[in-house]
């Protein structure tokens, strides 16, 4: 499993309350109204992206799926101080 950031601009509330719900079924953690971080195997990672294609219209919707890397995810920078596994407030991303 890779380690995945999502950030989503969708228009239509239905689509965006759905991929939200999705992100959190998969055990997404929601740092942001509209970004995510969590875990996918490459096949979740496919099912999503059929999953985006059907809730996104291409002329309104923007979505980015950013692969974070062991090193990379190692150094992401939280304010305040937060560690993913941790529940409680999430951190703000700068």
């Amino acid at each position: 499993m890779d380690y995945y950031l999502v950030v989503y601009d969708i228009s239509d509330d239905r689509n965006r309350l759905r991929l939200a719900k999705w992100l959190e079924d998969e055990q997404g953690i929601r740092i942001n109204r509209s970004v995510y971080e969590l875990w996918l195997s490459k096949a979740r990672l496919a099912v999503l992206w059929r999953k985006l294609e059907e809730w996104t219209d291409e002329d309104t919707d923007q979505v980015a799926i950013y692969y974070l890397c062991g090193k990379c995810q190692k150094k992401v920078l939280y304010l305040p101080a937060w560690e993913p596994e941790e529940e409680g407030n999430g951190p703000w991303v700068v």
